[in-house]
């Protein structure tokens, strides 16, 4: 929770170079902690998704996928805990979703939202020319010679970067080994969870 702080990447006055390899929630995370609190003037993240931000879990837009715990628990930095449920007041979220709060006046947020707000915020910085989303694949990172790591990309574009910080999160569901094969096909047998044509067969 929380990053550290200035020392660790700044040298000699320069910022050193920072990757993250990986744009879902905790690539998205690292970015923007780095941003606005380790001295940091700019960061690249590697995502194949078009947004950095939602990734798997929060990508998806079935209304009836909701969080699983409280919107006060969620956050994109630990400094800012209440960020994400003022964004859902600013925003008209809460308005156009009542039932996101429980008899307890807790809010359950549809995780969508949060993928908004998520992609909302590494947006913004974005547009400042703070971050840099470089919408490809990392397949190989090797150590640099003179210092520092080499990143191949999907693309066939290197990166050279003096900090990496590796957040690919989870792969797509599988089905365990321990369901036969010939169950995978069948059309009442659901791989994902979370996939939105299946559940809604």
């Amino acid at each position: 929770y929380g990053v550290p702080r200035m020392n660790a990447w700044v040298s000699n006055g320069r910022q050193r170079s920072i990757v993250v390899v990986g744009g879902g929630f905790t690539g998205a995370s690292v970015a923007v902690q780095l941003l606005r609190h380790g001295g940091v003037e700019r960061v690249t993240v590697v995502e194949p998704r078009v947004r950095v931000g939602p990734g798997l879990a929060y990508s998806r837009s079935n209304p009836d996928h909701r969080l699983n715990a409280p919107a006060q628990r969620h956050w994109i930095d630990p400094r800012q805990p209440n960020e994400f449920l003022d964004w859902l007041e600013t925003s008209g979220c809460l308005r156009d979703d009542p039932s996101a709060v429980s008899e307890s006046g807790s809010v359950f947020a549809r995780r969508r939202d949060f993928g908004r707000f998520l992609s909302g915020i590494v947006a913004g910085y974005q547009s400042r020319g703070e971050l840099e989303h470089q919408r490809s694949r990392v397949v190989q990172v090797d150590a640099d010679p003179q210092g520092g790591w080499q990143l191949s990309l999907e693309s066939g574009e290197t990166l050279g970067a003096e900090a990496v910080f590796l957040a690919t999160g989870n792969s797509e569901p599988e089905f365990p080994s321990s369901v036969p094969k010939a169950l995978w096909s069948r059309s009442d047998v659901v791989r994902d969870g979370l996939d939105d044509a299946a559940l809604l067969e």
